[in-house]
């Protein structure tokens, strides 16, 4: 499975994170998904569907067949009839898994969901919002 360089034990779980993010952000930012995309603001699952290159019936079976089966994220996911900025940064990590961005193989949702789970402590909400709070769009590097 996918470990990000940076995903090491620290002492300090917070930098990690953040750090375990910056890469993430790095590498959908690489597919042109800029950091623009995760400000927090309301799109509809059809809006980013076409900035992802799907259509929301896809979004929609992530999840129903991923994000529903990965309880720890679920919880933080707050499903709703419009997307919020984490809620479309979780969407991407999965597509990026789908398509193989992040290590080179893509990866089918069981694959998925088992690397959601362990990629949970990386990807809490309050960890990405502090993130974005702490980082905002003109940080990521282009």
């Amino acid at each position: 499975m996918f470990q990000p360089r940076s995903s090491s034990v620290a002492s300090n779980c917070n930098i990690s994170a953040t750090s375990v993010q910056h890469e993430y952000f790095q590498i959908l930012e690489s597919k042109n998904l800029f950091s623009g995309h995760f400000q927090p603001f309301y799109q509809s699952r059809k809006e980013w569907g076409l900035i992802l290159g799907c259509d929301r019936t896809s979004i929609w079976r992530w999840e129903q067949e991923i994000i529903r089966l990965a309880f720890p994220i679920l919880r933080e996911y707050r499903k709703s009839i419009f997307l919020d900025n984490y809620q479309r940064f979780i969407l991407a990590l999965i597509h990026a898994q789908r398509q193989g961005w992040l290590d080179g193989k893509k990866r089918e949702y069981c694959e998925i969901k088992n690397w959601l789970k362990l990629q949970h402590p990386h990807l809490t909400r309050e960890q990405f919002n502090n993130w974005v709070d702490k980082n905002g769009e003109s940080s990521i590097p282009t």
